[in-house]
């Protein structure tokens, strides 16, 4: 038996507890943000949420924002870079930019 299940693609999970509650991901095709909402008369997460388009250049940043990330964690992880330097591994940071920021 075939599955007809379509699957949207979920680009990031920027929050998660007890399933996503904050991120990107496509809905009908094109992605968007999602944002789980909050059920004040129930005291907790509802399973309806929040959608607003993004635009492919949006979409871009958010995804190398991603990537950067999850770099990040696999050299935590693994040991290679302490948890201050989160959220970007040493060697992505420019020193220059950082110091002229300050000036």
């Amino acid at each position: 038996m075939m599955s007809t299940d379509v699957w949207d693609r979920v680009y990031t999970m920027n929050k998660y507890y007890d399933g996503p509650e904050l991120g990107v991901a496509n809905y009908l095709g094109r992605p968007h943000i999602y944002e789980r909402q909050f059920d004040g008369e129930r005291d907790d997460y509802s399973s309806r949420f929040l959608l607003s388009p993004i635009d492919p250049n949006l979409l871009s940043l958010v995804r190398e924002s991603w990537e950067i990330w999850l770099r990040w964690e696999s050299a935590y992880r693994e040991g290679k870079t302490p948890h201050k330097t989160h959220p970007t591994p040493p060697c992505r940071r420019n020193v220059n930019a950082t110091t002229s920021l300050r000036n």
